[in-house]
Formats: structure tokens, C-alpha cells, sequence
């Protein structure tokens, strides 16, 4: 149970002013839980930290804590940085609550300061509702930084007081690979897996036995590429960041032959997995380009780029379209990355 899907839409009226958003949802859901109780029903109900109620109430405090869970919802949160990092013995204050004025935080710190703030109101059941896969990781080109972001965070639940973890995501997020989704499975089950049996456990599969060069390539291009600088995090015109997508387009062009090769010397899945990533690497050429554009600011020849980009996935959709979601990435290269209609 929770508000709409946007934010600074929040009544202004005289009466409503007198109190937080977040206490009024707090009556409203204590108003639930009693009515629920009358009539003997034990039902359980879910509540949320999210736009206007990431900011915690101040009055009011939930009366039956076995009725609840708490779903934590950061969804301008950068996905550059893990739960690990954070020292959560300096955690800012939270920022205070301005009706119709709030500016959603993009640091972890400044999220989890609202994660605190309520739980030291809230001792009950609660769970993360993160976005690594919902436009993140389009960012990331060779979504090996994404994972290793999923991976930590996962490993860090218990730390900052979260017992599960829900993705809000694409179904089709796995192009280059599905990578992202396979570390978020395996550690929801068992958070001490490593890393590096993660890593060979999958690719191997996927590549045979030359995975580590497919790796090695695909960790470069996640090294040059940006899930905050294509999410709108941060200024769209970087230097560093452009010389980072210069040099990932220059990979990709590079990589032909190593890719070529493995086609040739492997068979069955492994061939169509490599076959994947010389699609990729177009792909990858083709909007690296256009995003150095944007962070150099030469706008005319940013859109020339993305309008190739276009053209490509749109022709490439009916054999790329069960990895990649082409209207989203579409859609959130538009909203967020910078490029023009």
C-alpha cells in the first residue's frame, strides 16, 4: 500500500501541512491494521520508503509490527558504488522534508541516513526493492561492474538491516550475457559464494575455453563505460568520461577478430553465445560513440551517432530482442543519458 508513482504532487491544503506525508501514512496504515484486526484477519501488509516516503514520519510510529514490512525503494541511488562502501557510522543526517520541493538523493549514504531515520521507528520485517536491472545497467557495456555491484550488495543485507531483496527490472536484461541476473540468484540463496567461482562457474559455460579473453574484454568495457554518467547522474559533459568512451569503441572495434576466432572454434550454444557478442560489439561502438559525443557537448554529432545506434538495434531486433529490451533502452537513453528526440 503506497502513494502514486511520481513526486511533488503532494496536497498543500491548510489541514494537510501539519503534518509529514510519512505520518499521515503511518495513521492511515495503523487506521488498517486496527480495522483489519476487527475482523479477525490476519493479512499482511507492505509499505514503502520511497519519493516523498523515503523521508520518515516524526509522530507517528506503527503499533503492530507483525502486520508490516518495510519495502526500501531507492531508486535515484548510484549503482557505481555497493552497501559494502559505505561507513554506516558517519551517515549523514537525512535531509529535512519540504513539501513538493524534494530533491531524491543519488548517494548511498544520504539513502541509507532514510533508511535509518525510519528504521529507528520501525524494528519489523523489511526488504530492499533495488533497480540494478531496471535502467543501470545500460550503462554499463560490458555488465561486469553492474554485477559485482549486485553481488555486494547482496553479501550486505544484514549490515544495513534488510533481510531480502526484490530487482525491479527488465525481463530481457542480458545483452551482452545474463550474468547480473545469475550472481543475484546464486547469492540470494547463498550469500558467501566467491566471486571468482561466480565468474568461472558461468562464463565457462558460455564461452568454453577461451571465456577469460571474452571476460577480460567485457571487464574494459564496463571499466569505460558509466551507469550514473548514461543515467543522468552527474553532468552530462565529462572529459573523463568521454576519453573512457572513445577508448571503449576503439575495444569493440578491436575485439573483431578475437571474436571471429572463437566463432570458428567453438560449437552449439558457446558459438551462438560469441555470435551474441559480435553483435554487442556493434552495438557497443555504435552508442559509445554517440555518449562520447554527449560528454564532449558536440550535440549535432551525438545525435547522428544515436541515430545510427537506432537504426542498428531496430534492424537487429528480431535476432538481439530476447537479450535486450529495445524500446527501454531507447526510452532511457532519451530520458536520462541526454539525447534529443
Amino acid at each position: 500500500m503506497w502513494l502514486s508513482d511520481a513526486r511533488n504532487n503532494i496536497c498543500e491544503c491548510e489541514d494537510c501541512q501539519k503534518e509529514l506525508v510519512a505520518d499521515q501514512y503511518v495513521w492511515i496504515l495503523n487506521a488498517l491494521d486496527q480495522a483489519l484486526s476487527e475482523q479477525g484477519l490476519d493479512t499482511k501488509i507492505c509499505f514503502l520508503l520511497y519519493h516523498e516516503l523515503l523521508f520518515a514520519p516524526e509522530k507517528e510510529r506503527i503499533e503492530n509490527l507483525e502486520r508490516f514490512t518495510m519495502m526500501f525503494a531507492p531508486i535515484t541511488r548510484t549503482f557505481e558504488r555497493s552497501y559494502a562502501d559505505v561507513n554506516l557510522d558517519s551517515l549523514p543526517e537525512p535531509a529535512k522534508y519540504v513539501r513538493n520541493q524534494i530533491v531524491l538523493p543519488n548517494s548511498l549514504e544520504e539513502n541509507l541516513a532514510c533508511l535509518k531515520a525510519w528504521q529507528d521507528r520501525f524494528d519489523g520485517d523489511s526488504f530492499v526493492y533495488d533497480y540494478p536491472l531496471g535502467r543501470a545497467h545500460y550503462g554499463d557495456l560490458g555488465y561486469m561492474n553492474i554485477s559485482k555491484t549486485i553481488y555486494t550488495d547482496i553479501q550486505n543485507l544484514d549490515r544495513i538491516g534488510l533481510r531480502g531483496y526484490i530487482s525491479c527490472q527488465e525481463l530481457r536484461a542480458g545483452f551482452p550475457h545474463n550474468f547480473p541476473n545469475y550472481v543475484m540468484g546464486k547469492m540470494l540463496v547463498d550469500p558467501s559464494r566467491d566471486w571468482i567461482g561466480l565468474e568461472e562457474e558461468y562464463f565457462s559455460v558460455m564461452y568454453g575455453n577461451n571465456w577469460k579473453e571474452a571476460v577480460n574484454y567485457l571487464q574494459f568495457l564496463s571499466d569505460h563505460s558509466s551507469c550514473d554518467h548514461f543515467n543522468a547522474i552527474g553532468d552530462r559533459q565529462n572529459k573523463e568520461m568521454a576519453k573512457k568512451y572513445h577508448d571503449a569503441s576503439k575495444e569493440a572495434h578491436e575485439a573483431l577478430f578475437m571474436i571471429e576466432a572463437n566463432c570458428i572454434e567453438t560449437q552449439g550454444h558457446q558459438k551462438e553465445e560469441w555470435k551474441q557478442l559480435s553483435w554487442h560489439r556493434q552495438y557497443t561502438m555504435r552508442l559509445s560513440k554517440a555518449l562520447e559525443h554527449i560528454a564532449t557537448g558536440h550535440m549535432n554529432e551525438a545525435d547522428l551517432e544515436w541515430h545510427d545506434f537506432l537504426d542498428f538495434i531496430r534492424r537487429s531486433e528480431p535476432i538481439i530482442q530476447r537479450n535486450l529490451d529495445i524500446y527501454q533502452v531507447i526510452e532511457v537513453a532519451k530520458n536520462y543519458a541526454g539525447f534529443r528526440l
